[in-house]
C-alpha cells in the first residue's frame, strides 16, 4: 500500500510514502483561530481505509472533536485526548497558512506546506499498489 497527499482540483500525486496494515500517522497542527497545538493519530486498515483514532488538545475549539457521547474522553497532562474511532475512505483538508500541518509517519516529517499551496485543497488516502508494481 501507499499513503499518498493529493491534490483535489489536479487529482495530482503530490507526496507518496509505502505503508502497510496497521501502521499509524500523525497530523499535527495550530488550530488556526486558538494558536494552539492539536494531534491527530490515524491507523491504516488492511482494506485501506484510514481511522482516526485520537485527538489530543490543550483545549476546545471550533472544529475539534469532543462528542461524549461517541467518544472515550479524559483530560491528563493539561491535554484533552479524545480516543474514538472514526473511519475515513480519505481524509480532506485545505492546507493552513496559519495551521502549518506536518504530517509524520515512520519517523519522516512532511510540512504541508512544502508539497502544497496555503488554501489548497487536498486529500491523504492509502491505496493498494498494483501486483506489478509491488
Amino acid at each position: 500500500m501507499l499513503l499518498q497527499v493529493v491534490s483535489n482540483a489536479s487529482g495530482q500525486v503530490l507526496w507518496e510514502h509505502p505503508v502497510q496494515a496497521g501502521d499509524t500517522f500523525t497530523i499535527d497542527y495550530r488550530h488556526s483561530s486558538d494558536h494552539t497545538p492539536v494531534h491527530d493519530l490515524f491507523r491504516i486498515t488492511e482494506s485501506g481505509e484510514i481511522v482516526l483514532i485520537e485527538e489530543a488538545y490543550l483545549w476546545y475549539g471550533a472544529g475539534l472533536e469532543f462528542n461524549p457521547a461517541v467518544a472515550d474522553i479524559s483530560i491528563a497532562d493539561s491535554m484533552t485526548r479524545v480516543r474514538l474511532h472514526r473511519v475515513f475512505p480519505e481524509v480532506p483538508m485545505r492546507v493552513g497558512e496559519v495551521a502549518n500541518q506536518v504530517l509524520t509517519i515512520h519517523q519522516e516529517r512532511l510540512p504541508l506546506l512544502n508539497i502544497a499551496r496555503g488554501r489548497e485543497s487536498i486529500c491523504i488516502r492509502s491505496i493498494h499498489q498494483p501486483a506489478a508494481l509491488r
